[in-house]
C-alpha cells in the first residue's frame, strides 16, 4: 500500500471486497490479499480496530485453508500490530511466535529475523531488558549480514531500522542516554528517505520523538514531532497524526506546560476511545496524571495514575517496562495530596526501586532515587538522602547533560552544602 494513498487504498479495498461479495465467482485468493491490505489501511487511518481484526482474521483463515504460509505470515504480522496498539500484548506475542514458526517452516531466515525482532520488542516491553538487548543485537546483526531486500507491506514494522529504534529505547532505559539519542537520530535520518513515509512515522514515534523529550532535549523533540505530524497529515494517516498528538502532549508535560499538555492528551485519548485503539496507554496515561497534578487536580491525577497502572498488566501480558515510572508518579502525587502520605509514598518508591533494579532500568532507578532523596531531604534526613541518590548517580557513564542527571547533581550539591 503506497503511503501517499492510505485513505484511498482503504476505500478501494472496501469497494473491491463489496464487488467480490456480489460476484457470482468469488476469488478466495484475491479476497484474502485485499483483506490483508485493508486491515493495514484501517490501522493507518485510525479505522475501527474491531473491523481491522475481523478482516485480518478472515484473511488468516483463508491463508490457512489455501495452505499459503507466506500470506498467513503477512496477515499475522499486521494482526499483531493491531493487537499491540489496542493493548492486547499477549495475543500480539502469540502472533509473533507463529510468524517465527512459519518462517522456519518455509525456510525464510530474513522473515525469521524480523519475527525474532518482534519477540525482542516484546521482551523490552515486558521489562526483561537484558534478554531484549541480546535478542535485538542478534536481529540487527542478522539483518545487516543479508543482501539488500525488498520491503513488502507486512515487513515494514520491524526490519533493521525498527529493531534499532527498539534498541535505542532500551539503551535509554539502561542509562545510556547519549547512545540512545544518537541511534534514534540515525534511524530517523535513514528513514527520512524511505519510499514509504509510514515507516518514517513509526521511526519517529518509537524513537527520537520519545527519547529526546525524556532526556530533556526539547528542541529536537519538538522538531521530530512536527515532522511526524506533517508527514502523517500529508499521507492522510490519522493513526500517526494521533500518535504525534500523544507525543506532543507528553513533551508539553515534560516542559511543565501542564495545561496545554492536558488539552493535547485528552484530545488524543478521545480520538482513541472512539475507535478502540490504545496507543502506549500506560505511558501516556501516566503523562495525563502528571498534567492533572500540574494543574492542581490531584484526586483526578491519582485516579489517572491508578488507571495507568491497571492498564499496564503483568510481566507476560502487559507493559511492565513502564511500571516503575508509574509507581513513582503515583507516589509523587500522594506526597502532594498530603504530608501524611509520606510513609505510603516511601513504600511505593521502594517497590518501584526494586522493580527497576530487577529490570536493569538504570534511568528509572535514578528518577526513583531522586524522588526518594527529595522526600528524605524534606524530612531533614540529608545524610540518608545522599546515601540513596549518590550510588545510583555514580553508576552512569554518559548523559551528564540530560535533565535527570542535571537534577540529580543539583540535589547532591545541595545536600553536600
Amino acid at each position: 500500500m503506497p503511503s501517499r494513498l492510505a485513505s484511498e487504498c482503504r476505500e478501494q479495498c472496501e469497494r473491491a471486497l463489496r464487488f467480490l461479495d456480489a460476484s457470482q465467482r468469488p476469488n478466495a485468493r484475491l479476497r484474502m490479499r485485499l483483506q490483508i491490505v485493508l486491515g493495514c489501511a484501517l490501522f493507518h487511518t485510525l479505522g475501527s480496530q474491531h473491523e481491522a481484526e475481523t478482516v485480518l482474521t478472515e484473511a488468516l483463515d483463508a491463508a490457512e485453508a489455501l495452505g499459503n504460509e507466506d500470506a498467513e505470515a503477512q496477515a499475522l504480522s499486521v494482526l499483531s500490530e493491531v493487537y499491540i496498539n489496542r493493548g492486547d500484548y499477549l495475543r500480539a506475542q502469540t502472533a509473533a511466535v507463529r510468524i517465527r514458526q512459519i518462517a522456519y517452516q518455509i525456510g525464510d531466515p530474513l522473515n525469521a529475523a524480523i519475527a525474532d525482532g518482534r519477540m525482542g520488542l516484546r521482551l523490552l516491553t515486558s521489562g526483561r531488558l537484558s534478554e531484549a538487548r541480546r535478542a535485538l543485537d542478534h536481529v540487527i546483526q542478522t539483518l545487516r549480514s543479508r543482501e539488500a531486500h525488498s520491503r513488502p507491506l507486512w515487513r515494514q514494522f520491524l526490519d533493521q531500522v525498527q529493531a534499532r529504534v527498539a534498541l535505542s529505547r532500551l539503551l535509554w532505559l539502561q542509562g545510556f542516554a547519549e547512545s540512545a539519542r544518537r541511534e534514534a537520530q540515525l534511524c530517523c535520518d535513514e528513514a527520512k528517505g524511505a519510499p514509504d513515509q509510514l515507516e518514517f512515522c513509526r521511526v519517529i514515534y518509537y524513537g527520537i520523538g520519545r527519547i529526546a523529550a525524556m532526556i530533556g532535549d526539547f528542541a529536537v523533540a519538538t522538531d521530530a514531532i512536527a515532522q511526524l505530524t506533517e508527514v502523517a497529515t500529508s499521507v492522510n494517516a490519522p493513526f500517526w497524526v494521533t500518535a504525534g498528538q500523544f507525543l506532543r502532549g507528553k513533551l508539553l508535560v515534560e516542559r511543565r506546560e501542564f495545561a496545554e499538555g492536558l488539552t493535547q492528551l485528552r484530545e488524543a485519548f478521545g480520538k482513541c476511545e472512539q475507535t478502540g485503539w490504545r496507543l502506549s496507554y500506560p505511558e501516556f496515561m501516566g503523562s495525563l496524571a502528571l498534567a492533572l497534578a500540574g494543574v492542581g487536580r490531584l484526586n483526578d491525577a491519582h485516579d489517572a495514575a491508578s488507571r495507568a497502572l491497571a492498564s499496564a498488566g503483568g510481566p507476560e501480558d502487559g507493559q511492565s517496562w513502564y511500571v516503575p515510572e508509574l509507581l513513582r508518579i503515583k507516589a509523587e502525587i500522594k506526597l502532594r495530596q498530603s504530608t501524611r502520605q509520606r510513609g505510603v509514598a516511601a513504600d511505593r518508591l521502594e517497590q518501584a526501586a526494586t522493580m527497576a533494579l530487577e529490570q536493569g532500568a538504570l534511568t528509572w532507578e535514578l528518577r526513583i532515587a531522586l524522588s526518594l532523596a527529595r522526600l528524605r531531604a524534606a524530612q531533614n534526613r540529608h545524610g540518608e538522602a545522599r546515601q540513596i541518590l549518590a550510588p545510583v548517580y555514580g553508576r552512569f557513564t554518559e548523559g551528564s547533560e540530560t535533565s535527570d542527571l542535571r537534577a540529580a547533581k543539583a540535589l547532591l550539591d545541595e545536600l553536600e552544602r
